[in-house]
C-alpha cells in the first residue's frame, strides 16, 4: 500500500526543513523573527481596515492602500542602501531597529485618525526587513535547500497567524476594540 503522493511529498519536505534548519540557530531565529514580524503586519492591516470601515469609504481605503504599496516599492528601492549602511552599524542592525520602528508605527496608528503616514512607514520598513532577511537566509542554506527553506518559512509565518490572530481577537474584544 502507498502513501498519496501529496501526503508523502509534504511530509518529506517537513522533515527536509526541519533538518536544514535544525542545525542552524541563525536560520531558525530568522525564520522565526520573519513570521512574526509579517504576522504582525498583516494582522495591523487587518484591524486597520475593519477600523476604517467606520468611517472612510472605499475609495478612500484604496489610496491609502495605493499609497502603502508605493512605500513598499520605496522600500525596496532603499533595501540595498539600508544593507550597505548596516555593514557600518553591525550586520543585525536592520533587525533590532525596524521592529522597533514598526511597532512605534503601530501604535501611533491607534492615536491618529490619519493613519497614511505610519502605514506608509510600515509598508517600506517590512520591505526592507524581507529583502534584507532574504540575502542573509540565502547566505546561510545552499542553493538547493533554498526553495524548502522558504516554504518552510513560509509555514512558520502561517503558524504564528494562526497563533496570535485569535490571541488579539481575545484582546481586542476585551478592550472593546470592535465596538
Amino acid at each position: 500500500k502507498t502513501k498519496c503522493g501529496i501526503v508523502g511529498a509534504g511530509k518529506k519536505q517537513s522533515r527536509d526543513s526541519f533538518e536544514a534548519v535544525k542545525g542552524s540557530r541563525r536560520l531558525f531565529y530568522l525564520i522565526l523573527f520573519t513570521g512574526i514580524l509579517s504576522a504582525s503586519v498583516t494582522l495591523s492591516f487587518y484591524y486597520l481596515q475593519i477600523a476604517w470601515e467606520g468611517g472612510t469609504d472605499v475609495f478612500g481605503i484604496g489610496l491609502y492602500l495605493a499609497a502603502s504599496s508605493a512605500a513598499a516599492a520605496a522600500g525596496a528601492a532603499l533595501a540595498e542602501k539600508a544593507e550597505k549602511a548596516e555593514k557600518a552599524l553591525g550586520e543585525s542592525a536592520i533587525l533590532k531597529i525596524t521592529p522597533v520602528l514598526i511597532a512605534l508605527s503601530v501604535i501611533s496608528m491607534y492615536f491618529t485618525d490619519f493613519a497614511l503616514i505610519p502605514l506608509c512607514v510600515i509598508s517600506a520598513l517590512e520591505t526592507i526587513v524581507f529583502v534584507a532577511t532574504r540575502d542573509y537566509i540565502n547566505r546561510l542554506i545552499p542553493s538547493d535547500k533554498r526553495a524548502t527553506i522558504l516554504s518552510f518559512e513560509s509555514m512558520i509565518c502561517s503558524v504564528v497567524m494562526i497563533l496570535i490572530f485569535p490571541l488579539f481577537g481575545l484582546v481586542s474584544d476585551s478592550l472593546g476594540m470592535g465596538s
